[in-house]
């Protein structure tokens, strides 16, 4: 046996990668339906669509990957039912512009709410 055979460690590396997450429980009562954010990946901004099934006060958040808080778009503002978009810029809430990677938006409806992920690439 070849000496060097004793030798031979084996790696494995585990990847997880977040492709969607989805809060609260979906059903007929929630407020809101079809959020998604367009274009993804962006540069250097993005719209996050949404449709409220009646009349909500809603919040939208931006998180970093690691959950910390980057900038709050709408906090609790009073919308009608139909169509919104919000648009974010790629900035925190001090105005700089954040760097490359993946981000996760909230939209909070009442007790709806959804979770997704997008990539800022620049």
């Amino acid at each position: 046996m070849n000496r060097y055979y004793k030798h031979i460690i084996f790696l494995t590396a585990l990847f997880i990668f977040i492709t969607g997450i989805i809060h609260g429980q979906v059903n007929q009562n929630s407020l809101l339906s079809s959020v998604q954010n367009y274009p993804n990946p962006f540069n250097p901004s993005t719209q996050i669509h949404f449709v409220l099934v009646k009349d909500a006060e809603v919040s939208i958040k931006i998180y970093n990957i690691l959950g910390k808080e980057i900038v709050t778009l709408l906090d609790n503002k009073s919308l009608s039912a139909g169509q919104h978009l919000s648009e974010w810029n790629g900035k925190d809430k001090n105005g700089y512009s954040v760097s490359s990677g993946m981000y996760l938006y909230q939209v909070q409806a009442g007790t709806s709410v959804f979770t997704k992920k997008m990539s800022l690439l620049k």
